[in-house]
């Protein structure tokens, strides 16, 4: 519908679920969500819109106003979702009403794709269950284990790093921030900065003080994003990259040997194409993509901790014969830390 404040006896509001063919009868004391999709009309920008909701008892609830950017005569401008939510006081007929400030055709707007929904809900997030991320506002419990030490995270919402700690028990959040490269020793470090923010979809780690299985969000405006990989080259050498990842996915097979896992206070390189590890939903791990050299020492700066790979399950004199990278036999004392090749396959000795 197109409206301004001179096509309607009522100046510059269009009302919508009132006595013209429509209500809106809601329950009482219950979370609902109105969205519509706004654009100008016209040739002025910014034009103002506002959201109000009227119900019984006096009831009213006003939406920030939202300055309309896009044209709808214009094709290659799509509108703008506007929304507002409230909390229904009485059951009964409740009413819409768009208004644009100020009136007059200055203020001509373009409304369609009108939705109502019943927004709080309550929502359990487990990492043992497949996730799809969805526009939402809901009561949440999340069921995600963590380990006393550096865990990989990530979540479908939106928070400041002040508001994660009230929920976890963590002191500390680190965000993928660059990759050094040391020639000379071939060391390759993944460093980590203080995380200001948590975006949803996007993977970083905690510092968990204790461990815990489960905890209460409360209501949190959850949104639609998917996973959102983080990638970094390393300065100096874009030949050495690594991605950090996560998913949604109450399991995620781990087979390739270019996979990091973070558990504890330990970093585990996993290597071994022959077994299967995997990932619950909502972990973090990252990704080798490295083309030269792909084999080289990987470790963590974490600020004021730092770590090497560990790597469980494999040492100096198992197996067949150790090589080095340059394909050198080693024996005895002459293993170091670092990554050889035994039976065709890389390794850590740590």
């Amino acid at each position: 519908m197109r409206f301004d404040g001179t096509n309607s006896d009522r100046g510059s509001m269009y009302f919508y679920g009132d006595t013209e063919g429509y209500t809106m009868p809601l329950k009482a004391d219950t979370y609902y969500r109105i969205t519509v999709d706004a654009a100008n009309w016209g040739t002025a920008t910014n034009k103002p819109l506002r959201l109000n909701v009227t119900g019984p008892e006096g009831f009213t609830a006003v939406s920030q106003q939202l300055n309309m950017k896009y044209d709808a005569d214009k094709t290659d401008n799509a509108p703008q979702q506007f929304n507002i939510m409230f909390k229904t006081a009485d059951a009964g007929n409740y009413v819409v009403n768009f208004q644009v400030p100020g009136g007059g055709n200055e203020h001509n707007v373009v409304i369609s794709n009108l939705r109502l929904f019943r927004a709080l809900e309550d929502l359990v997030i487990d990492e043992d269950a497949d996730f799809v991320p969805a526009e939402r506002y809901a009561n949440v419990t999340l069921k995600r284990t963590l380990v006393e030490g550096w865990n990989g995270l990530m979540l479908p919402f939106d928070m400041s790093v002040n508001d994660l700690k009230t929920y976890l028990p963590i002191s500390d959040v680190k965000d993928f921030e660059s990759i050094t490269f040391n020639d000379q020793t071939q060391l390759v470090t993944l460093n980590f900065a203080d995380a200001s923010e948590i975006k949803a979809g996007v993977p970083f780690l905690v510092k968990a003080d204790e461990a815990g299985s489960q905890f209460n969000f409360g209501t949190m405006l959850l949104d639609n994003h998917e996973v959102q990989t983080v990638n970094k080259k390393a300065e100096g050498n874009e030949n050495i990259q690594y991605t950090m990842t996560s998913s949604y996915a109450a399991s995620t097979d781990l087979t390739d040997v270019t996979f990091a896992l973070i558990n504890g206070n330990k970093f585990f390189y996993h290597m071994a194409e022959s077994s299967s590890s995997k990932a619950k939903g909502m972990r973090a791990w990252f990704v080798n993509e490295s083309t030269d050299p792909a084999g080289a020492r990987l470790s963590f700066n974490l600020g004021d901790e730092s770590t090497g790979i560990s790597q469980v399950g494999v040492s100096a004199t198992e197996g067949s014969q150790l090589y080095d990278l340059q394909g050198r036999a080693v024996n005895g004392n002459a293993v170091r830390k670092g990554l050889y090749i035994r039976g065709g396959k890389k390794q850590i000795v740590k």
